[in-house]
C-alpha cells in the first residue's frame, strides 16, 4: 500500500527501504520518529478501528519521514 504511494511520490526504493528499516525500529521504541502503531496491536488486531488504526499510524509515520527526510537533504544541499 505505502510502496505505491511512495512510487506516486517518486521515492526511490533506497528511500523506502530507509523507512521500512526506521518503521520497524520505531515500532521497538529506536525509531528516530515516534509512531503510536503498538497502541493498535495485540488482542482484538482484527477489529476494524485497530486495522485503521495501524494504517493511518503507518501512513503518519511516512509521510513524517519523507519530510524529515526532505528537510536533511536541503541542509546538506545548502551547507556545500
Amino acid at each position: 500500500m505505502l510502496m505505491l504511494t511512495a512510487e506516486k511520490d517518486n521515492i526511490k526504493s533506497e528511500e523506502f527501504a530507509k523507512w521500512s528499516e526506521n518503521f520497524t525500529a520505531a515500532l521497538k521504541g529506536h525509531g528516530s520518529i515516534a509512531t503510536n502503531y503498538n497502541e493498535f496491536r495485540g488482542q482484538g488486531s482484527v477489529i476494524k478501528e485497530k486495522v485503521l488504526g495501524r494504517i493511518q499510524e503507518m501512513e503518519s509515520h511516512y509521510k513524517k519521514f519523507v519530510e524529515f527526510d526532505k528537510s536533511l537533504k536541503k541542509e546538506a544541499f545548502h551547507e556545500k
